[in-house]
């Protein structure tokens, strides 16, 4: 991504770059990221957020194909995650290599906002107000905790983020996906909590009196929807016996009117409470028509839940509203969505801040949502980076005072607040699995449930009478036995990314609902190349690889190409030896591919060491070794080549795997180097048959099998 200027000041995006530690350096390759978000737009986390953590070289604006080449192939090398309330799943993904994973809680929501980053040497844990869309990260008045790990003395201690990873796992139990894509989440945090358990030096927690000091606090139901954990009443523990002389609440949010906050302020009291205490409300609001006077953006039962217990008057409340814009801001409404409670007294200050609005569901007061809080405690006086702890809330302490605000008997919720599908999917509808490779889409159904009367299934953004369905209720009057519909696409459609399909229905009381049906792949294995490379021959691999060059920074010089011609390679310009046409010289076609053999393995060398890196440069990889053995194999066939050529190839491409998987010395990546190393030993057992080398050739083959065995 081109780096930001200097005098740009820095947005919450920013904050998915690699941070800069000066006690350990280069802080390595990214590797992991897990989120969670309430509503989500899927292509804004593509394009901003994404490349970011992924420090990709290309912008999306600059040049579209070689951001997609770059983004794939380092997508292909990490783990991305991003738990996303059911009801705002979006099908707008543009690529399969990360998994968006519905989650659907019961009686309550997915709206936690948790980012877990991690690189070689670092970790980074992001506690939020603001979902993943532009307006959380560009509009909207939030709030959030940034927190970086790293194994040295001076890094935050690995208890803190430990508990958000365990938060994060017990989240998944609410994960609403397939059973390969919940693996790869599980593997994700698996590997997180590993790697940071192995940072030795970083302390494992806060001294017992250490100020400032942070705990994470979560929300949790259980499977029957009762509160498990609880922010509010964590947040009354955490303070203790001291006595609040100020608690102060941020909200944005308006409670269902179904729900009263009065258990909410009732719980938040337990607190002690000095005989003066005051108490004090943050919320949003705009400009009213009448005397200039302030309209709150939170009803009026809100106030009076307030007033009834604190035992004050709707004038006694000390009411602070935020404003859409203030003076010097560009003109553009900016909804108050921070959250906030803040206590102070007895020589300490205290404050709970993330996703968890100041209601039942947001606080787990008798009912629970999936939230996700930073408790931070420190001195009331101290400043920490020029601010004390009150000051880090989104509010100007003294313009934003009101001495008599209106409050509006209803009032709407903010665009990130509001809810999305019309209602969950039906019972019987799963989640579907998809094949890039065959273009074939399984509809996962449960047999034991039922199907309503009609439904129909679309792509995302076709309505019903645009197109004929996919599938619909007569052909599919209950599920299979099976529990799979099969739907063989076009051939057209192969290497599509279908990340979500539309469902519609008739309910049970006669209106038409409609929902988003998630759709998931098994493994990378089932996604197809970067459609530039799938035609690559032999001999453009072995260019590429010479150029010593990425595939990103290569990819728009294939359009110089006779693809009629594609063995002739795809980089001429880069090799000045093609001013004499050598091509033909057996000593130089040997010495060439051994160049190119040892520039594959150095790249191999350089690739961090993770599965799933090594997964994809082995065997995905349009200029890996998979690639370039089946390429010679397939232009041999084509071709009627020489055999004898082909097998000393693919024999030189075994030996380079080995002596690769000899020098890394993992064993957990062994495997995937010797079903590689299996793979082309089919092949030569395929050319052979029907053919004898030469004596010669059949020692080196032999002696390179054992030398390959013994190395592995």
């Amino acid at each position: 991504m081109p780096k930001s200027k200097s005098d740009q000041r820095r947005t919450l995006a920013d904050n998915w770059s690699p941070p800069v530690i000066a006690e350990i350096g280069e802080i390595g390759h990214p590797l992991i990221c897990v989120a969670s978000t309430y509503t989500f737009h899927a292509p804004f986390f593509e394009s901003e957020l994404l490349p970011r953590f992924l420090g990709l070289k290309f912008d999306e604006t600059e040049g579209v194909r070689p951001f997609v080449v770059e983004r794939e192939q380092a997508l292909a090398s990490t783990s991305v995650c991003v738990l996303v309330d059911a009801d705002h799943f979006d099908p707008a993904q543009t690529t399969l290599r990360w998994d968006q994973l519905s989650v659907r809680v019961p009686g309550g929501a997915q709206h936690s906002k948790v980012v877990i980053l991690l690189w070689e040497h670092c970790a980074r844990l992001i506690v939020a107000s603001a979902n993943i869309t532009r307006p959380g990260y560009r509009k909207n008045r939030e709030i959030a905790g940034i927190i970086d790990f790293y194994d040295h003395d001076n890094s935050p201690p690995r208890k803190l983020l430990l508990d958000a990873i365990g938060f994060m796992d017990a989240a998944k139990g609410f994960v609403r996906a397939s059973d390969a894509a919940k693996n790869r989440l599980q593997s994700a945090l698996r590997d997180v909590r590993t790697r940071v358990r192995s940072w030795r030096r970083m302390p494992a927690d806060f001294r017992p009196l250490a100020r400032p000091r942070v705990t994470f606090v979560g929300g949790l139901p259980d499977q029957r929807g009762r509160v498990s954990q609880s922010p509010l009443g964590r947040l009354v523990e955490l303070w203790g016996t001291r006595r609040a002389s100020e608690v102060t609440v941020m909200t944005p949010f308006v409670a269902e009117l179904s729900h009263s906050i009065k258990p909410v302020v009732e719980k938040l009291l337990e607190i002690p409470i000095a005989r003066d205490a005051i108490g004090c409300l943050v919320v949003p609001g705009h400009a009213s028509e009448i005397r200039e006077r302030m309209v709150v953006g939170i009803p009026r039962t809100y106030l009076e839940s307030w007033c009834s217990c604190w035992g004050c008057t709707a004038d006694q409340v000390c009411t602070y509203v935020v404003p859409l814009c203030r003076d010097g801001e560009p003109l553009a409404n900016r909804d108050l969505h921070a959250k906030g409670i803040l206590l102070e007294g007895d020589g300490a200050a205290m404050l709970l801040c993330g996703s968890s609005n100041f209601s039942q569901h947001g606080m787990g007061v008798d009912v629970a949502n999936v939230e996700a809080n930073l408790c931070f405690l420190d001195d009331p006086d101290v400043k920490r980076d020029r601010l004390r702890l009150h000051e880090r809330l989104p509010v100007d302490w003294e313009k934003d005072l009101c001495e008599s605000p209106i409050w509006p008997e209803t009032a709407d919720q903010i665009e990130d607040e509001r809810h999305g599908t019309d209602r969950p999917l039906p019972a019987a509808f799963l989640w579907g699995i998809y094949d890039q490779i065959t273009a074939v889409l399984a509809v996962v159904v449960d047999p034991s449930s039922s199907f309503p009367r009609e439904w129909s299934l679309h792509w995302p953004g076709e309505r019903q009478i645009d197109a004929a369905p996919l599938a619909q209720h007569t052909q599919f009057p209950s599920p299979p036995s099976s529990g799979r519909i099969i739907l063989e696409l076009p051939a057209s459609l192969r290497g599509a990314n279908i990340a979500g399909l539309r469902l519609e229905w008739r309910d049970d009381d006669g209106s038409v609902k409609s929902a988003v049906l998630p759709v998931y792949i098994e493994s990378g294995e089932h996604l197809r190349s970067p459609e530039e490379f799938r035609l690559l021959s032999a001999d453009g691999i072995l260019e590429c690889l010479l150029s010593g060059r990425e595939p990103a920074e290569l990819v728009d010089k294939l359009d110089r190409v006779d693809t009629s011609n594609l063995q002739k390679g795809i980089m001429r310009e880069l090799d000045s030896l093609r001013a004499v046409d050598t091509s033909s010289y057996l000593i130089y076609r040997t010495r060439r591919f051994g160049a190119a053999l040892s520039s594959m393995g150095e790249r191999l060398l350089r690739t961090v060491q993770t599965r799933e890196a090594f997964g994809y440069r082995l065997r995905q990889d349009p200029i890996g070794p998979r690639m370039l053995a089946e390429a010679l194999v397939r232009e041999w066939k084509e071709n009627t080549g020489d055999a004898a050529t082909l097998l000393f190839n693919l024999s030189e491409i075994k030996l380079v795997l080995a002596h690769v998987a000899r020098r890394i010395g993992d064993r957990q990546l062994a495997p995937l180097f010797r079903k590689t190393v299996e793979e082309i030993d089919g092949h030569c057992a395929q050319v052979s048959t029907g053919f004898t080398p030469p004596p010669n050739l059949a020692r080196y083959l032999e002696s390179v099998s054992a030398e390959s065995s013994r190395l592995l």
